[in-house]
């Protein structure tokens, strides 16, 4: 396990990041704990990400799809089973095409890759409630085709 950045602090929005790509969660927890002022934690398994939500509580999980030890919709259907967990947004982050995954585990939101960090940052705020109005719409009509 590896905590990544600042230590805890009240109004600060818990993220947990579970992949195994460690480039890439370095890259996430950096402009996240940075630029958007969030506590980052990453994970780079399911077994790990399954021990630290037994403890710990996050505002959102990012998981992504390929882990090394199980499928990350498999380990959502894990954590939502958390007693906390039923109301932390899940968002699963992918290169694959998961129209039929989605319908089985109905994370709050699929991410596809490439996703740059400043989306990311974006699309937390708003499954977490924490964006203004105009960051919202902002959002929103950059993602429309």
């Amino acid at each position: 396990m590896e905590k990544i950045g600042a230590m805890s602090q009240d109004h600060l929005t818990h993220v947990l990041i579970i992949d195994d790509d460690a480039a890439l969660t370095e890259m996430y927890a950096t402009y996240l704990e940075y630029k958007g002022g969030m506590q980052v934690t990453a994970v780079h398994n399911a077994a790990d990400g399954l021990e630290i939500t037994r403890n710990t509580k996050f505002d959102v999980i990012i998981c992504d799809y390929h882990l090394p030890d199980i499928y990350g919709t498999s380990l959502i259907r894990l954590l939502i089973r958390r007693a906390w967990s039923h109301k932390c947004p899940i968002i699963l982050l992918t290169g694959y095409n998961l129209t039929n995954e989605r319908m089985l585990v109905m994370p709050h939101k699929i991410l596809y890759k490439p996703v740059l960090p400043s989306e990311m940052f974006k699309v937390i705020q708003e499954v977490t409630g924490t964006a203004s109005c105009s960051q919202l719409t902002e959002c929103t009509q950059k993602s429309e085709p």
